[in-house]
């Protein structure tokens, strides 16, 4: 028996949550990167554990974001093939 076909409401409170945008973490990383380059600067610990922890985070949204990928793939087929097919009409000339 096909499932039955939900509304988009219900998919969505069943869907992951989105995280938020990455760029800003990404341009903070980079600039850090960019003002120890110009300093000749060797990383403190302090430091690296902070670019560690901002890339950690990056990963984190990059699996979240996956996730949902997947999730509303899922949904996406599972409401297609709940469609019934129509069979082709034969063409009389």
């Amino acid at each position: 028996m096909k499932e039955k076909i939900q509304s988009l409401s219900t998919y969505k409170k069943k869907a992951p949550k989105i995280p938020p945008f990455t760029c800003p973490k990404i341009d903070s990383i980079i600039e850090i990167l960019e003002r120890h380059k110009e300093r000749e600067k060797i990383y403190s610990k302090k430091s690296l554990k902070t670019l560690i922890a901002k890339l950690e985070q990056l990963r984190q949204s990059n699996e979240s974001l996956r996730e949902s990928g997947i999730y509303w793939y899922e949904c996406f087929k599972n409401v297609l093939n709940s469609i019934p097919k129509r069979k082709k009409k034969k063409r009389k000339y």
